[in-house]
């Protein structure tokens, strides 16, 4: 019985890179007085709403609400 060996076949389709890069679309900062500012860093798509940028939204506030700042109103 003759068994040839296997050959490669090369792959004519295009290859795709995939980055591991993955950068924040919302950055939440906290300043003085229980203030924070929460960023959004989406300017190609004019920081039009994804589902990341809503999941990172939502940590975002999540961390701000249960972050132990106290609230106060002074007027």
């Amino acid at each position: 019985m003759f068994i040839r060996p296997l050959r490669v076949i090369p792959s004519y389709l295009p290859k795709r890179f995939i980055s591991t890069e993955v950068s924040k679309e919302a950055f939440l900062e906290h300043l003085e007085g229980g203030i924070a500012v929460l960023q959004l860093n989406r300017p190609a798509s004019r920081n039009a709403l994804s589902v990341r940028l809503v999941d990172e939204f939502r940590a975002a506030l999540a961390e701000v609400r249960f972050s132990g700042y106290e609230t106060t109103q002074e007027y």
